[in-house]
């Protein structure tokens, strides 16, 4: 009678012990669709930064072509036509170069399907795109000095008084920081971030489901 009466609890324990298994396996399964919608968002929102940052440079680009050609009518001065024809040209080329790199990044972060590739795959993505970014910064920072040179240059700005030219300098690379920082720190880096904390809490997830 005892004996019958274990074999009965233990197979209601067993039973138990199974539907809690179910149940944490059910659970980890949903914990991992939400990870992965949230990564999926965050992707989603940098590349709509990208998508804006295209038509944009586009736009400039196609408004610089008729302001080259009016130039003539609009200045009379030879030298100061030259300066700001030089200024559109770099511009042009910068938008050209910086659209092209745009459009890789673009389509390498739709590729990135979050609910197709491993977990694994994913994550190299998303180094890979990290480490992007801060090339960029550096790219962008050696530009706009590259940028407020020929600038300077243009607006004649060396024939000032060398106080004037310093205050002119410094107003200039504090811009440039500040701009870099907030484009990069609040909209670029802080998806990036959470993607990357995203995924290394997937990880542990599917640790813990294996």
């Amino acid at each position: 009678m005892e004996l019958e009466e274990l074999k009965k609890s233990w197979q209601t324990l067993d039973k138990h012990l199974q539907k809690q298994d179910i149940i944490t396996e059910e659970r980890m399964k949903e914990l991992i669709a939400c990870y992965k919608q949230k990564v999926e968002r965050k992707l989603g929102s940098l590349m709509g930064l990208q998508r804006a940052s295209l038509c944009i440079g586009l736009f400039i680009l196609i408004a610089i072509g008729p302001v080259c050609l009016l130039l003539s009518s609009w200045i009379e001065d030879t030298d100061t036509r030259t300066k700001l024809q030089v200024m559109l040209i770099f511009i042009a080329v910068t938008i050209i170069g910086g659209g092209g790199w745009d459009w890789y990044t673009y389509r390498y972060m739709q590729q990135t399907r979050v609910d197709l590739l491993p977990i694994a795959e994913v994550s190299r993505r998303i180094v890979k795109l990290r480490l992007w970014a801060r090339q960029e910064v550096t790219a962008i920072s050696l530009w706009a000095l590259l940028f407020g040179s020929i600038y300077y240059w243009a607006r004649d700005f060396y024939h000032l008084p060398i106080i004037v030219q310093a205050v002119i300098i410094s107003v200039f690379i504090l811009f440039e920081v500040a701009i870099i920082w907030l484009l990069y720190q609040k909209l670029i880096y802080k998806h990036l971030n959470q993607i990357k904390k995203d995924i290394e809490d997937l990880k542990d997830i599917y640790t813990e489901l294996h």
